[in-house]
């Protein structure tokens, strides 16, 4: 399948601790409990997969190349004492051209959309 952008997709997770504070971070594809990453490392086998994060407190998940495959939910999910997670979702449309790009804020994190931004989500 080609991809619809040659741009990249960052979803952004933000750490409810402070300085200091520390606990492991994953990312999941939330619709199958896919495994993304566990902390820093990414264990999927897609190349177009990274993750990055800045201070423990804010992480990132990228996609590169985005396809149809990657329209769906994803879940940044934060081992602390009490579990949390944040979940945003990305849906990919449009045309192999890219459109234009919008971002969200979607409960506490930053969801980049490629794709036509007339449609609606």
């Amino acid at each position: 399948m080609n991809p619809i952008s040659e741009k990249i997709s960052t979803i952004y997770c933000k750490h409810p601790g402070g300085v200091g504070y520390y606990s492991e971070v994953g990312w999941l594809k939330a619709e199958d409990q896919t495994i993304l990453s566990l902390h820093t490392r990414v264990v999927t086998h897609n190349a177009r997969v990274s993750v990055t994060h800045d201070n423990q407190r804010t992480w990132r998940l990228h996609i590169r190349q985005l396809k149809e495959s990657d329209r769906g939910c994803y879940m940044c999910q934060i081992n602390t004492n009490v579990m949390k997670k944040q979940i945003g979702c990305v849906d990919v449309h449009g045309s192999r051209k890219l459109e234009c790009i919008q971002s969200l804020l979607i409960d506490f994190m930053r969801v980049q959309l490629f794709g036509n931004c007339n449609r609606s989500l």
